[in-house]
């Protein structure tokens, strides 16, 4: 979990991982979760008894993927434009959905509205 950054690449993979969420097939999203670096356990230290994780292998992708869904319902058909063309395939996206894209983008969530935000960076852009 701490290796999601929220970048627009991992954004548009969340996404690509609701199709996943909505059947219900969670195994099939824990293994295309990128994988841990896990140590063999091969060294000369004493063995010692490992306490079981605090939370259920699928606790933390659904997190991520309701923290994304929660994102893009901030913007509105924008965010269904974003949806729609990734599950279609195509990465080319058009300007709404590039739009959502960024809004979702970041550690941290957009404090402003997503009309706020957009408005606020077309402004930025044309100076």
């Amino acid at each position: 979990m701490s290796d999601i950054r929220y970048c627009p690449f991992q954004i548009i993979w969340i996404i690509e991982m609701f199709i996943v969420y909505r059947s219900g097939k969670l195994e099939i999203m824990r293994e295309s979760w990128p994988p841990e670096h896990v140590e063999t356990g091969y060294d000369d230290t004493p063995n010692v008894q490992k306490s079981r994780p605090a939370h259920a292998p699928f606790e933390h992708p659904m997190q991520i993927v309701g923290d994304v869904r929660s994102r893009l319902s901030r913007t509105g058909d924008d965010g269904k434009f974003l949806v729609v063309e990734v599950n279609a395939g195509e990465y080319t996206f058009s300007q709404q959905a590039k739009d959502a894209l960024y809004y979702c983008a970041g550690w941290k969530r957009k404090r402003m509205s997503y009309a706020r935000w957009k408005s606020d960076r077309h402004y930025a852009g044309k100076r």
